[in-house]
């Protein structure tokens, strides 16, 4: 194939499925518009309550765009719009929530002000008459979702999100593939920006607190890259029952912590959750033969935190077989600060 300037990418032309002609004023059923509306509805909620709760997270969103102007500007200038993205202009021209000014979602504003030289890289009549000369240039974007674009066929309304550079997946159910993905993600994060007012009010007297508010702390530190996760905390009485369970007494920094946090996402560091402990299969001690149970996971190697259940002692595990004195504070938190300062 010669290389041109129309097309320099070398990607191959596709014919437009002129027969394919939907109704440029088409509506969804009823159902539908109010269940996408429920949704940008419940996601612009989440993105006002992460704004609240760190600074790091930013809300943008506008006035409604007027969709009967809209049908006429699609239809004066042969613009067919999906009608997701029309219910959606309807609630809000664009609608943007973004964490360190990287978006999570992102859905243009759309301007019929815009000529479709400049929106569509086609003139007016190219767009009435359906001609062009290679499908990239039929796919603008109507924004981004979990950081991959989303683009839309002005000739058919169709959908696509380009998982791969060119490389375009028809969206079947924009609800469920975008919005509902959206939501999971933005309750994960709300639900634990908000652990931070009620982990103080629970647990005051705890030992790790002061740990625990340092690594929430670290999350809105414009210094330091961390993405901390944290969970729900695990009740006393649980870990009392647990332990009478299985007959083994956890180590005391690692019982406190789960009380404030079941588990931990830090840095490079992976503190695993109580029911994540394998009991069945324990590391045997390279030099002693003991039986050792892993509570965490320290670097991208095979080094671990692990506990001696008949005295609670904590170990490090290293990659090379070695088995030296650990410390939950100090091979956990402190030294994921340290990464963190390095990275």
């Amino acid at each position: 194939m010669l290389i041109s300037e129309k097309n320099p990418m070398m990607i191959e032309k596709e014919e437009p499925p002129k027969n394919v002609v939907p109704d440029p004023v088409a509506k969804l059923p009823q159902e539908k518009i109010d269940s996408l509306k429920k949704k940008i509805e419940q996601i612009t909620e989440l993105g006002r309550k992460l704004s609240e709760l760190s600074k790091k997270w930013k809300l943008e969103i506008h006035d409604p765009i007027d969709t009967e102007e809209l049908a006429k500007w699609c239809e004066s200038n042969g613009v067919y719009l999906p009608d997701v993205y029309v219910t959606i202009l309807s609630c809000t021209n664009g609608l943007s929530i973004s964490c360190d000014s990287i978006d999570y979602i992102n859905i243009y504003r759309f301007d019929t002000n815009e000529t479709t030289d400049d929106k569509y890289q086609r003139t007016r009549e190219e767009m009435l008459g359906r001609e062009y000369d290679y499908y990239i240039n039929c796919k603008p974007s109507l924004g981004w979702s979990n950081y991959l674009m989303l683009h839309y066929n002005p000739y058919t309304a169709e959908l696509f999100i380009e998982r791969e550079r060119y490389k375009y997946d028809p969206i079947e159910d924009f609800e469920k593939e975008v919005l509902d993905e959206a939501i999971r993600y933005f309750e994960t994060q709300e639900k634990r920006l908000s652990q931070k007012g009620q982990s103080k009010e629970a647990s005051k007297s705890n030992p790790m607190m002061k740990w625990y508010d340092k690594v929430l702390a670290s999350i809105d530190d414009p210094d330091l890259n961390s993405d901390a996760v944290l969970f729900e905390p695990v009740p006393k009485k649980e870990i009392a029952a647990w332990e009478k369970k299985n007959g083994i007494k956890l180590p005391r920094d690692y019982k406190n912590w789960l009380m404030l946090s079941n588990g931990l996402e830090f840095a490079d560091k992976i503190v695993y959750k109580l029911e994540e402990l394998d009991l069945e299969n324990p590391v045997i001690g390279p030099k002693d033969g003991k039986e050792y149970i892993v509570i965490a996971s320290l670097s991208g190697a095979s080094d671990c935190l692990v506990f001696y259940p008949a005295t609670k002692e904590v170990f490090v595990l290293t990659d090379d077989g070695e088995l030296r004195t650990g410390d939950f504070v100090y091979h956990v938190i402190q030294e994921g600060f340290e990464y963190l300062k390095d990275e």
